[in-house]
């Protein structure tokens, strides 16, 4: 039988523009570029030769074609993507998903020191954000990682928390000359640029933190927006100005002289992070070798 198979790899991107309705918001489901997610609908699109999708400035929407595209596809990707993550589970893979600046920023600095010990142990790490308990309970992903829930509603998951959400100030060390009181403080927070991260679960960070500080929130002035904690970090490595972030994701920066945390009340969000998986797992040698090493760095 000859088969006429598209390329393989624009299918899952082609599934995320679908969904989101949004190239920008796939690529950063998937971690690509705008500029990859467009030339990959461009190249399933010549291999159908047909449109599957309009796109304008404005919007984006599944022509006809598209529609049953999609609806033909999205089972068969998903069903190859379990029979993957199934093969991976019996090669001695662990299948962790988190977001993409907790990975980034804490988990994979960290990785070395793990394949050092369990080198036979090989870490998938994934960031897409998809239905996960359904995904643990299909055995697509071993872990999850998360701080935007409470805890898990289900009696089946294990969830051990790592740490509670803190909410501090960094800045370039070279941006400072002293030390910081809270007259400087202030002074300071009305002399350097401010970095936002404009995203939903960041928006309130600097005004959480301005009032536990008892401290007036920065003027919209002088600032730069971004759309993710990592480029916001990136910036305040950069030396663009004060940053407002979570304790956790720049821990090995400031270990590495190059953020500085100021003085001031460190704040606590409501939130904590967990570790999340099946209890009837918790015991495997794999999963248990990662959960002690996740708790020692934690």
């Amino acid at each position: 039988m000859k088969f006429k198979l598209p390329p393989l790899k624009t299918l899952p991107i082609f599934i995320a523009v679908a969904n989101h309705l949004s190239f920008s918001k796939a690529a950063m489901e998937l971690c690509l570029t705008h500029s990859a997610v467009s030339q990959a609908i461009k190249q399933l699109e010549s291999f159908l030769g047909c449109k599957i999708l309009e796109r304008s400035t404005n919007y984006v929407k599944l022509t006809k074609i598209g529609k049953q595209y999609l609806i033909d596809i999205e089972a068969a990707v998903n069903q190859i993507n379990l029979a993957t993550m199934n093969i991976n589970h019996m090669a001695n893979w662990i299948n962790i998903n988190l977001i993409n600046s907790l990975a980034l920023h804490w988990l994979i600095p960290h990785l070395p020191q793990f394949q050092k010990k369990y080198s036979d142990i090989k870490v998938n790490i994934s960031t897409t954000q998809y239905p996960l308990y359904e995904a643990l309970d299909r055995n697509e992903i071993d872990m999850i990682i998360t701080s935007q829930i409470q805890s898990p509603a289900k009696s089946n998951y294990t969830c051990i928390k790592l740490w509670d959400e803190e909410l501090v100030l960094v800045v370039k060390p070279s941006l400072i000359s002293q030390k910081i009181n809270q007259a400087a403080l202030s002074k300071l927070i009305a002399k350097l640029p401010i970095l936002y991260v404009d995203a939903t679960l960041r928006s309130q960070d600097w005004k959480n933190w301005c009032k536990e500080n008892k401290l007036a929130e920065p003027s919209k002035v002088n600032v730069y927006l971004f759309p993710s904690t990592t480029q916001a970090i990136q910036a305040a490595i950069s030396g663009m100005g004060l940053l407002v972030t979570h304790a956790a994701y720049v821990k090995d920066s400031v270990d590495l002289g190059l953020l500085k945390i100021l003085e001031s009340k460190i704040v606590q969000t409501k939130k904590s992070c967990y570790m999340i998986t099946l209890k009837d797992r918790i015991n495997e040698f794999n999963l248990s070798a990662y959960i002690n090493f996740v708790k020692s760095i934690s």
